[in-house]
């Protein structure tokens, strides 16, 4: 974001946006109590050559307050005496442009930083265009937050920031003294999404094929239970002596026919036998006849 020349003193002798911060010292000035002037101190304290000073992320004054970190390296003369330090104003652009790349992360996933304050160091990915930075302000302090900064690396079902169940990885990361979170996560809820879709198809699938065989089923018993139906109506028409119902389903070739088959036997034994008690009594009725006229004709005979 911006670059920095400083002399022994602490003197600001360079910036390229030359904010507030440019042509004070870092010791005695307003600015004395700010990142850049921690930095420096830094490189004070340790001005060997090829070092390195580091400063979290925090709000900058002289850049109206905005999340700012520093990084600074000593400078030295040719004959290696300390003249001074070379300080880079560390760039959130892009380190948010890393961290908000969402590729593979879905429509819920996200990946971020937080500190050791539990405050983002990184923006969220849901923030809307034209809203306040969340960087420093945003906290994570959850159970991935907390496992990260202790040391661990791992992938579990955990809570985020907002209060959503989510598959988390996390890591941790150092750089020189600061020690920060690396959450990778993405909502529990779109992780399952495809497996309660296929439980629903397997849902639906099972309930087609329950209702489909119940309406198989239920076609299959009326072809027996018809047939069946018909049959003890017909064999109780028979029993009550009325021989003229037709058997039905004596066609079929299945054990309804069979059944059909025996009743119209029945059936017929039963007309058989109507038709012998009809001559029986037929017989009877002229051997009676022919009785009755003889006896008329004895006595006519007698009485001539």
């Amino acid at each position: 974001y911006d670059v920095f020349l400083l002399d022994a003193a602490g003197n600001v002798v360079y910036s390229v946006f030359k904010e507030p911060d440019y042509g004070t010292n870092l010791k005695t000035g307003e600015w004395r109590n700010s990142g850049l002037a921690e930095v420096f101190a830094k490189v004070v304290a340790n001005p060997g050559a090829g070092t390195a000073a580091f400063v979290d992320f925090a709000p900058y004054a002289p850049s109206a307050d905005a999340p700012a970190s520093f990084i600074a390296s000593p400078i030295h003369d040719a004959s290696g005496a300390f003249e001074g330090a070379l300080v880079f104003q560390m760039p959130i652009d892009r380190i948010n442009a890393i961290m908000n790349n969402a590729i593979g992360l879905g429509k819920t996933g996200e990946s971020y930083i937080v500190g050791t304050d539990f405050l983002m160091r990184s923006e969220s990915r849901f923030r809307k265009q034209g809203e306040p930075s969340e960087i420093l302000v945003r906290k994570s302090d959850t159970p991935s937050t907390r496992a990260a900064l202790a040391g661990e690396t791992d992938v579990a079902v955990s809570t985020d920031y907002r209060g959503h169940p989510v598959v988390a990885s996390y890591t941790p990361v150092r750089f020189h003294e600061a020690q920060w979170a690396l959450l990778s996560e993405i909502d529990l809820a779109e992780i399952q999404a495809p497996i309660n879709a296929m439980a629903l198809r397997f849902t639906l699938i099972g309930s087609v094929v329950v209702l489909v065989m119940g309406i198989g089923g239920f076609l299959f018993a009326r072809t027996i239970s018809r047939p069946i139906t018909r049959m003890n109506v017909a064999m109780r028409e028979i029993a009550g002596g009325d021989l003229s119902i037709e058997v039905p389903d004596t066609h079929r070739k299945d054990e309804i026919g069979e059944m059909a088959v025996a009743v119209q036997v029945f059936k017929d034994n039963a007309l058989e036998v109507k038709r012998l008690e009809a001559e029986q009594a037929e017989t009877q009725a002229r051997i009676d006849a022919e009785a009755r006229a003889a006896r008329a004709k004895l006595a006519d005979d007698f009485q001539s």
